[in-house]
């Protein structure tokens, strides 16, 4: 007879399908990596707000000098690689704080290594840096992806928890700030977020000094990367509240732990730390504002703006989190544990993000500094996901299908930000609409966005940046209105009545921008409006002319008599005084030699039909450029 000693362990499921679906966003990022090849150009990935984050390190261990005075010295090196701001003390200082040098250091001493053994410059600024820099933003989205990964799978199934991962990454701005501008701040928060809410979870469990000690830790980077998100203490404080406690309830649990609670803000401390003896030294005071002019409107949050804007809307450019703002409802009855401390982070959160002077914060791709929040939200995600899935077969799928057609449109979306398509702050309805669909931006694009006056936003009032006129003359004009045709009844005539203008067969008198009538054109008509003038070396010309397109078909264009030396054309311009129509500029200089004449036309050579007005050619000269005769023309 068969006997068995000791005790039968119970197998735990293996849940390789979320564990897959993290391999997979891994080989995704790496691909995109790899394909763009960012550390071939090591300053575009050391730009802007990475920068400064990034400083600490080269300034610290390859210059040893944090006060940034080797700066002065070489200015034509450093200039473009160290942007400190002059403090009231007269030292240097970098405006942001460096708790994501802290984070970047390993890749960094990587990146030192790697430069010595393949005899790279050792100056900080070289390849093997900036390519473990991007190494170290997957390597911390990995980590971040399997904590939140193991702390979901405590709730929720295996395949929820799959779709909800490759929701929050997919699905959002994180796969753009994951790879293309992975050492932006915002991957490294994420995974934070996800350590700290773990770390929530074990101390509640299980109160100890060393898990105190590390959720201290984690609590000091992520207020030391960004710190508004010391927000997220509310998660922490908030956790696991029941239903009938009050805020004394709670305080008398946290009292009765004081020893740890002091040990977890000594943690803290001592992670801050570093920066308090940085400010010091460079400022002279200990605590130091080094964003000067730059603060919060908090009289006046712009939370419609920052939700639902063409600009830089959240919610329109990362559409899957409205399943989860739905969810936390949800929490109230399925996990309650987790409604109070994410509702209460969320609204203050979004209050706090969207009082600061700059509520799109600058150029970026969707609204980034909502990023490491995606943390938390995946438990409302995840929770409304298992609600749907209980409801029927026919309903699951639709929430599948939907969440995977959010995926596919952030994908698309991410590809054109990546090309242009997006723009990164100036982004308004026409722009939008122009661009959909269309994964590269049309010619004209650029003039249609309008960007933000950050001048008036410093003083929290918010319009667009009014565009600058050059200062110039005009030296010769024709404008075709579109009614007066020639005595051939098949042409146009300027009103001056020296040009003429092919397409008096295709006037319209459905709509017209001045007149009566108007040109539509579409396909089998496509360049209906057509001139041909003679030009001279080094002439400027302006033309323009007005479209009716609700889908912006068509366009102008302008070509010499020798097209590699001289072609442009616009698809998409700037709203014109009357509704329903934009004005199409091209601006040229004739080159030098080889173009003696230029045709200009507009076309269209799609389906639906485009009405065209008030064609405007104008010879300039912008003031200081030379003299000319009189101004001529219409």
């Amino acid at each position: 007879m068969n006997t068995h000693k000791g005790k039968f362990r119970v197998r735990r499921p293996l849940n390789l399908l979320s564990l897959a679906v993290v391999l997979a966003l891994a080989l995704l990022v790496t691909g995109i990596n790899t394909n763009i090849k960012p550390w071939k150009e090591p300053m575009k990935v050391l730009a802007w707000d990475v920068k400064s984050y990034y400083a600490y390190l080269p300034a610290a261990f390859i210059y040893q000098d944090l006060s940034m005075e080797f700066t002065r010295e070489d200015h034509e090196f450093f200039g473009d690689k160290f942007w400190p701001k002059p403090t009231p003390s007269g030292g240097l200082c970098l405006v942001m704080t460096m708790g994501l040098a802290m984070m970047y250091l390993p890749f960094f001493l990587a990146g030192h290594m790697l430069a010595w053994f393949t005899g790279a410059e050792m100056h900080g600024f070289s390849e093997p840096y900036v390519l473990m820099l991007i190494f170290s933003a997957l390597a911390y989205l990995v980590a971040g992806l399997l904590v939140l990964r193991k702390l979901l799978l405590r709730y929720f199934p295996d395949r929820i928890v799959a779709l909800v991962l490759l929701a929050i990454v997919a699905g959002t701005n994180l796969l753009y700030y994951s790879s293309i501008e992975g050492p932006m701040s915002h991957v490294y928060s994420f995974a934070l977020f996800a350590f700290f809410m773990a770390g929530t979870l074990w101390w509640y469990g299980r109160p100890g000094r060393w898990n105190s000690i590390v959720l201290g830790l984690v609590v000091g980077l992520i207020t030391l990367v960004r710190p508004t998100n010391g927000l997220v203490l509310l998660f922490f404080l908030l956790w696991d509240v029941k239903a009938g406690d009050g805020p004394g309830t709670r305080l008398r649990l946290l009292f009765s732990r004081w020893p740890l609670l002091l040990l977890m803000a000594g943690a803290a401390l001592l992670v801050w730390l570093p920066q308090l003896i940085y400010w010091k030294s460079v400022s002279g005071q200990w605590i130091y504002y080094s964003y000067n002019e730059e603060g919060f409107f908090f009289n006046n949050p712009q939370l419609l703006n920052g939700l639902f804007s063409f600009r830089k809307g959240w919610l329109l450019y990362t559409p899957v989190m409205v399943l989860a703002l739905a969810g936390i409802p949800l929490l109230w009855k399925y996990r309650r544990g987790f409604f109070w401390p994410v509702l209460t982070f969320m609204v203050l959160n979004l209050y706090v993000v969207f009082s600061w002077w700059t509520w799109w914060y600058g150029g970026g791709f969707g609204q980034r500094p909502l990023i490491e929040s995606y943390a938390l939200l995946s438990v409302p995600l995840a929770t409304l996901l298992l609600f749907v899935h209980h409801q029927g077969r026919w309903l699951r799928r639709l929430a599948v299908g939907v969440v995977f057609l959010f995926i596919l449109h952030n994908l698309f979306q991410t590809a054109q930000y990546y090309y242009g398509a997006i723009h990164w702050d100036g982004m308004n309805k026409r722009a939008y609409l122009a661009s959909f669909g269309r994964p590269k931006p049309l010619s004209g694009f650029y003039d249609m966005v309008t960007r933000p006056d950050y001048d008036l936003a410093l003083q929290g009032i918010y319009v667009d940046e009014k565009p600058k006129l050059p200062d110039y003359r005009v030296v010769d004009r024709f404008v075709v209105d579109m009614d007066r045709l020639g005595p051939d009844g098949t042409s146009f005539l300027s009103l001056c009545g020296r040009q003429s203008f092919s397409g008096g067969k295709l006037q319209s008198p459905r709509h017209a921008y001045t007149g009566k009538h108007s040109v539509m054109l579409r396909r089998g008509r496509a360049d209906g409006l057509f001139t041909r003038l003679e030009v001279e070396p080094g002439q400027q010309w302006h033309i323009s002319v007005k479209r009716r397109s609700p889908w912006f078909e068509g366009y102008l264009a302008v070509v010499g008599d020798e097209p590699s030396l001289l072609y442009a054309d616009k698809r998409l311009g700037p709203k014109a005084a009357r509704a329903a129509w934009d004005s199409l500029h091209i601006h040229l200089t004739v080159p030098m030699q080889g173009i003696s004449f230029i045709e200009i036309y507009a076309g269209n050579p799609g389906w639906l039909g485009a009405w065209f007005d008030e064609l405007e050619i104008r010879q300039v000269e912008y003031a200081g450029s030379g003299t000319a005769g009189d101004s001529a023309g219409d």
